[in-house]
């Protein structure tokens, strides 16, 4: 979750903190590490994260640095840029997907990822 703080200057400021109880409505911070232990480069790293069911993906939030992130509204079976993704709405016709109707979120890291190097990406939800 993030927290209002007042910095060493007095000035107003936010910072991530365990959430240690949400309630319905309130938004969650996901941030996923990754990390190379082996003694090699790291090529094409791809970072896979389910979206929990009892959230909703806020639209727009995703993050990481020197990454291409695409989404997928189906479970993982297609991916693309939110633009490009369809889903069947109620009356069984197909219709843009809506940052509700995402399943998952992928990040493909740009960059080699060195021996010790780490990275984090990161998404916003709403609890349902």
């Amino acid at each position: 979750m993030e927290q209002e703080y007042r910095n060493p200057k007095g000035e107003k400021a936010k910072r991530l903190v365990p959430a240690s109880k949400v309630v319905p409505g309130d938004e969650v911070i996901y941030t996923i590490t990754y990390l190379n232990k082996g003694s090699l480069p790291a090529d094409r790293v791809v970072v896979t994260d389910p979206i929990p069911p009892e959230v909703s993906y806020v639209d727009g939030s995703a993050f990481g640095a020197g990454t291409e992130i695409e989404f997928s509204a189906d479970g993982g079976k297609i991916w693309g840029a939110p633009a490009a993704l369809k889903v069947k709405g109620a009356d069984g016709k197909e219709r843009p997907a809506i940052a509700a109707d995402y399943t998952h979120l992928r990040w493909k890291v740009a960059a080699s990822v060195g021996p010790g190097q780490k990275g984090f990406v990161r998404f916003r939800a709403v609890l349902k």
